[in-house]
């Protein structure tokens, strides 16, 4: 699909956008830039949920245009070049939710929604004060072991953009695995 194609699988209010890559590395600038386009010459998509694990000059865009109300991360900055501003910008003025996270309330959301289910159980967190950081992270007791587990909910997403170094026209790498340059989450 071309980039315009892309644009248009993002809804107009209020929709989840995962990012991939790491960081600095591997991110969708292309998107985020004709995204950002779009929503300047647009005003939309508006409202955005950043669903990242970590994020960075990428998502500053996007917060810096306006266009995100909330963060999901474990980590949103420039790494050796520091913070990344208008992010910081943003939390200090509370134009912007955060919900912190951690590699492991992220990666088990994610996991039970792939699942389809309505949470995934780990030994993550079991021990910590974590639980402050997500009210909406129970526990529970597994019915074989007894013992206690943290569930972590399901994590959805509209759309998540990856960034791959060669895909074919399907958006499949070479590698053969599951992904690819656009990825719906619904």
């Amino acid at each position: 699909m071309t980039l315009e194609q892309a644009l248009d699988l993002v809804p107009d209010e209020g929709a989840v956008l995962a990012l991939g890559g790491t960081t600095l590395y591997r991110r969708p600038m292309a998107f985020r830039l004709a995204l950002r386009r779009r929503f300047i010459a647009t005003g939309r998509p508006a409202r955005l949920t950043l669903l990242c694990f970590t994020a960075g000059v990428e998502s500053d865009v996007l917060v810096g245009a306006g266009m995100v109300e909330r963060v999901r991360s474990c980590y949103f900055g420039l790494e050796i070049f520091g913070f990344a501003p208008s992010f910081t910008a943003a939390v200090h003025a509370g134009r912007l939710q955060v919900v912190e996270e951690s590699e492991a309330s992220l990666a088990m959301g994610i996991r039970a929604r792939l699942a389809r289910v309505g949470f995934m159980p780990s030994t993550a967190w079991i021990g910590t004060d974590m639980f402050v950081l997500g009210p909406d992270v129970q526990t529970v007791v597994d019915p074989y072991s007894g013992e206690t587990l943290t569930a972590f909910p399901a994590i959805g997403c509209d759309v998540a953009v990856l960034h791959a170094l060669e895909a074919d026209p399907e958006g499949n790498p070479p590698w053969g695995a599951i992904g690819g340059s656009i990825v719906s989450c619904r």
